[in-house]
């Protein structure tokens, strides 16, 4: 590690689904990662502004916008980096989101 303390990495978790959305919001928590929930699209933009994400884990089955809007939104409002994307399918394996979300470097 550099001289500079590096931050915690920033997960943003966005689904329709309340419980799976607050269980992936608990899971990434218990890492010690930071974590911000928005349950719909519309919770996104600000999400994205007051909590600028490393890693955004989408719902690929929430209704509409798709899964491709929601992205385009997140791009359109992250001024400082644009954050990995990654789209989740129920079941979920935790293990496998865990894996996945600690691959990302905070930036």
């Amino acid at each position: 590690m550099t001289s500079q303390t590096q931050r915690r990495l920033r997960v943003l978790v966005v689904g329709d689904q309340h419980d799976t959305v607050m269980n992936l919001g608990i899971l990434l928590r218990s890492e010690g990662i930071e974590v911000r929930t928005a349950t719909g699209a519309r919770q996104v933009p600000a999400a994205v502004v007051q909590f600028p994400p490393d890693i955004v884990l989408l719902d690929r089955a929430m209704p509409a916008p798709s899964g491709q809007a929601v992205t385009q939104a997140i791009l359109k409002h992250c001024t400082e980096h644009a954050p990995v994307v990654h789209t989740i399918a129920k079941p979920i394996d935790p293990d496998a989101i865990l894996k996945l979300v600690l691959s990302v470097t905070p930036k």
